[in-house]
């Protein structure tokens, strides 16, 4: 998988028999070692025969690990399709070559559908403000940055311009001092920028507090842009692993599913509106 550019999601540790025993209420590794399966963390030991007399006679003290899990369920309850995400879709990858040695035919994997849900008066105040649902999905950070360009375009005081010329005016002010201070007490030199840090510390506390109140000012906006990421990235993460669809069933009923089937079939995410799926 390395060599055509992939990166293996499973790198057991050496020996790791991909299978725990529950033992004293507790799950532990299995791991081979020499002729024989111990613990991992030391106790008990077994050979391969008393192993398969212990899961013939007591199936419930084993449980398979990662790269054993799905041969363990092709194994039990066979199917056509395994609908996987993109987690599952790269180890599957890996173990592929597996399926042979227990003489077991692979599933057709089928890549799960990927989609964020809206809701309708949200877009509504988002297409209020300028913003797409789209733009606040648009990568790690797009929310922050989405509302940076708002309150900046609402910003008719101009605070990081202002403060960012201030900074520069001080900076070279206060350079042209400092050096002339040095050349008659060179002792001073390190004081003066000692000094010039503590002032540019007082402007960045100045501008925050000026950018915080410019915040409030706009709330209503601020307000938007958070009601929409909290439910497009709730938590910062994907709709679909912070959400669960009762939310969604309590607003639209049991329509949602039939709705949900006619979104496109895509494997890429995307979105999906309300009114068009």
């Amino acid at each position: 998988m390395e060599e055509a550019g992939y990166q293996a999601p499973l790198r057991p540790p050496p020996g790791q028999a991909a299978l725990f025993m529950y033992r004293d209420g507790r799950r532990i590794a299995l791991v081979r070692d020499g002729g024989t399966y111990r613990e991992r963390n030391g106790g008990g030991r077994w050979t391969a025969a008393e192993l398969a007399a212990l899961a013939r006679n007591e199936p419930d003290r084993f449980s398979p690990g990662a790269a054993l899990r799905p041969l363990a369920q092709e194994a039990l309850l066979p199917c056509l399709a395994h609908v996987v995400g993109p987690g599952e879709t790269a180890y599957l990858a890996q173990i592929g070559g597996l399926y042979g040695l227990f003489d077991l035919d692979p599933p057709v994997f089928q890549p799960r559908i990927s989609l964020t849900l809206t809701w309708p008066e949200t877009v509504a105040g988002l297409v209020r403000v300028g913003v797409r649902p789209a733009d606040l999905m648009a990568g790690p950070g797009a929310p922050a940055r989405c509302l940076e360009r708002l309150l900046a375009g609402n910003d008719h005081f101009g605070v990081r311009e202002r403060f960012a010329a201030e900074r520069e005016r001080i900076r070279r002010h206060y350079g042209r001092l400092a050096a002339e201070l040095g050349k008659a007490e060179p002792g001073l030199a390190g004081l003066a920028a000692e000094n010039l840090g503590r002032i540019m510390h007082q402007v960045d506390y100045l501008e925050s507090k000026a950018w915080q109140h410019h915040k409030r000012r706009n709330r209503e906006l601020v307000r938007a842009l958070r009601r929409a990421e909290n439910l497009l990235l709730p938590a910062g993460r994907l709709q679909e692993q912070g959400l669960n669809v009762l939310p969604w069933l309590c607003r639209f009923g049991w329509d949602l599913g039939s709705h949900l089937l006619r979104a496109p079939l895509s494997p890429e995410h995307h979105l999906a509106f309300w009114e068009q799926v």
